[in-house]
């Protein structure tokens, strides 16, 4: 009877003790799956990979056959593929790159290839831990990162035949943090290049709303359906996702004058509802900052929810079609504007005095 006794509690405790474990575990799944991506040791004690050469079209996940093709140059940033410990920032070959070039860039580029040609670089991105925290390695190797993003996009620019064709910045989670920084340190400083812009899209990566107080210069978010030289920003999330929800609210990043990253705690986040833009329609809507859609009822479109997998990669953006039709807007009105603006004529600077001559009459 005693053993009986014995053995049955046990099990009870041994049932509430794997219960416990059971609860930690779904509670802390975020925390134990950045720990297994984070590298273990300082950014700068690692030795960075090699420097892609943009002259070289093996350094491009996507360069135009076309340059000429649709209404616009489409500068497009990929977003983050390498997600391993191993280090801070990826090489510009390898499985991370393949990644990028067969699997993400063509879902990602699909909203612009209609409107344009499309230059994606490859860049040594940083690994997805970066992505996820405020600490000083993870800036680091952002900031790393983003100097490949400013010499291709010199590439990009010089590339361009027709300077005066609209152009489009896009970027999506880690690119979207790189194009962000080329649009506060590049585009909203150089009147050539805000003047050509057709729109920069920030795609899934908080925006502080403060910025457009005056860190973006003249380039504020898009109000109207076919305003061009402004941005779309916001950041999708699947409906039902409320740990999610609290992350991406509880900080952003953003660039400074002097080109450095930082961190601003709980901000007012940057919102336009690219969908309902133009006629206003069921579907998402901007609350609280996050674009939110309804859960797709396709099993393979849904969010992984289980220790850390709503980080990786979607193979699914509701969205895309709208900012299709958002891009192809923009660009035409950019292209209306930059048109009507080749045919004023400068302004005399000075007025001009015209002295009297003779007359001399037409003999009969």
């Amino acid at each position: 009877m005693k053993v009986r006794k014995t053995l049955a509690i046990s099990g009870v405790v041994v049932a509430l003790s794997l219960l416990t474990c059971g609860a930690c575990i779904w509670l802390f799944q975020d925390q134990i799956a950045l720990a297994r991506i984070k590298p273990s040791v300082p950014f700068d004690v690692l030795p960075p990979p090699a420097k892609p050469d943009y002259s070289d079209r093996r350094a491009w996940a996507a360069w135009p056959d076309d340059a000429e093709k649709g209404g616009a140059d489409i500068f497009l940033i990929h977003s983050t593929t390498f997600s391993t410990s191993a280090n801070w920032n990826a090489p510009v070959t390898g499985s991370a790159a393949t990644l990028a070039q067969k699997t993400v860039l063509p879902e990602q580029a699909a909203p612009f290839a209609s409107v344009g040609a499309v230059y994606a670089p490859h860049y040594r991105q940083a690994t997805l831990f970066a992505e996820l925290s405020p600490s000083a390695n993870a800036r680091a190797a952002l900031e790393f990162a983003h100097k490949d993003i400013d010499a291709a996009f010199d590439r990009f620019l010089a590339a361009r035949a027709n300077k005066q064709r609209p152009f489009i910045v896009a970027g999506y989670r880690q690119g979207a943090i790189h194009a962000l920084g080329l649009l506060q340190q590049r585009i909203a400083t150089q009147p050539a290049l805000h003047d050509t812009l057709a729109a920069a899209y920030i795609i899934d990566a908080p925006v502080p709303d403060f910025l457009f107080d005056e860190a973006m210069g003249d380039i504020q978010l898009c109000a109207g359906p076919q305003d061009p030289k402004c941005i779309v920003s916001y950041v999708s999330l699947e409906k039902g996702l409320p740990r999610e929800k609290h992350r991406v609210k509880e900080s952003a990043l953003f660039w400074n004058a002097d080109g450095v990253l930082q961190v601003v705690k709980a901000p007012g986040i940057a919102c336009v509802d690219v969908e309902n833009m133009s006629a206003p329609r069921a579907g998402s809507r901007c609350a609280d900052g996050l674009l939110l859609y309804a859960r797709p009822t396709r099993a393979s479109q849904q969010t992984n929810r289980w220790f850390g997998r709503q980080w990786r990669q979607k193979n699914h953006y509701p969205l895309k079609n709208a900012v299709a039709a958002d891009a192809a807007r923009r660009t035409a009105a950019a292209t209306q504007q930059l048109d009507d603006a080749s045919r004023i004529l400068e302004p005399i600077g000075e007025a001009v005095d015209l002295v009297d001559s003779p007359v001399n009459k037409v003999r009969e």
